[in-house]
């Protein structure tokens, strides 16, 4: 199907994806039978259970406008960077910087380079890595590791688009800097979960799905609570920043590898069997030391992740305060009380629910919030 005012392609919807157009009511409908058949569902869509689609009208985001910050903020990294002098974020400052001197350490080691020219090395690239951890791309490759996808069936694009429509709205009614263009996207993972990446990102699990409307809109308010508050970056920062600094450090130990092969093909034709008994430990200490890197880089950014999510528990609190400012306090707290019945999720949901208050505490302050 087509927008019939922009002209663009629009797979399902109420609204254009681009423009906001309402479409004419039906009109989805074919578009979305054609999908289910296009894609080999075995299952007549007649057959499907089918949400209805409240009306979403007057949840219209899209038209929104949409207010940049101004100035210094207006810069992504520099905002970021000032935001790291907060009291809650100083422990993140401080593994930040450990990270600049790790880095350091590497150019300084494997370039032959003085201290301050080494230091200064591991600081430009740190800034880079950082620059792409706070870009599209960070947001993107964290989307990958976690196997958060576009949602393509159309049963769960109608029961998701207007509760996600619903609390976009009041969001950026209320807040206009938040960015007009946030997705929301499927984990296949049972257990019933979300969370937030970067500016532009919601995950949601398919478990979640089993939940009422009211307490996933508790769930979707929480989670624009922490893209309001800019909770979410620091992450982005830990994962990518640190998976730039282990590929960093592999190309240092590659070219290690390949100075010391170098070096044993130059004493090889020279016939000096000690150049060759050098050049082929020269090689070997480069292998047993880039496993040892790569271990090191694992656990520390796993230090990482775990210190950032371990600092920022009063975030959940605020994230909370804020789905109740929304007017879903009793929709979420109806989900936290639910959490501990199922099983316990896996990979980065796994590290981002264990960094969580305990859902008890959640639902008390909730309710003093509502006294």
């Amino acid at each position: 199907m087509f927008c019939p005012k922009c002209g663009k392609k629009v797979e399902t919807g109420k609204f254009c994806m681009y423009c906001g157009y309402k479409f004419p009511f039906g009109a989805e409908s074919e578009s979305m039978k054609k999908n289910q058949i296009n894609n080999g569902n075995s299952v007549p869509i007649e057959q499907m259970e089918i949400y209805s689609y409240k009306e979403t009208e007057n949840y219209d985001y899209r038209n929104l406008e949409t207010k940049k910050p101004s100035g210094i903020r207006g810069i992504y990294i520099l905002d970021f960077l000032i935001r790291m002098g907060r009291k809650t974020n100083i422990p993140t400052a401080i593994y930040l910087v450990l990270n600049v001197f790790i880095i350091g350490a590497f150019a300084t080691f494997f370039f032959q380079l003085d201290e301050i020219w080494g230091m200064l090395t591991g600081l430009l690239f740190y800034i880079g890595s950082i620059t792409i951890a706070l870009s599209p791309i960070g947001e993107a490759i964290i989307r990958f590791q976690s196997e958060c996808k576009k949602i393509q069936d159309a049963n769960i694009l109608l029961r998701l688009e207007p509760l996600f429509a619903e609390v976009y709205y009041k969001v950026k009614k209320e807040y206009p800097e938040i960015p007009g263009n946030i997705k929301l996207f499927l984990i296949e993972d049972e257990s019933p979960n979300a969370f937030a990446i970067g500016k532009r990102t919601v995950c949601v699990t398919r478990g979640l799905l089993c939940y009422s409307d009211e307490e996933i809109k508790g769930v979707l308010g929480h989670e624009f609570g922490h893209l309001v508050h800019q909770d979410t970056d620091r992450l982005l920062v830990v994962a990518i920043g640190n998976t730039i600094i282990a590929a960093i450090a592999m190309v240092f130990q590659a070219i290690a590898v390949v100075i010391n092969v170098v070096s044993g093909i130059a004493a090889k034709i020279a016939r000096s069997d000690e150049g060759i008994l050098t050049s082929m430990f020269g090689v070997l200490s480069s292998v047993v030391m880039a496993i040892c890197v790569q271990g090191f880089l694992k656990v520390w950014t796993n230090i990482g992740v775990l210190l950032c999510m371990k600092t920022s528990r009063d975030c959940e609190y605020e994230a909370d305060a804020f789905s109740s400012h929304l007017g879903y306090s009793n929709g979420l707290q109806m989900t936290l009380s639910k959490f501990a019945e199922y099983e316990a999720p896996k990979g980065l949901l796994a590290s981002l629910a264990s960094s969580h208050p305990e859902s008890e505490s959640r639902i008390r302050r909730l309710q003093q919030i509502d006294m």
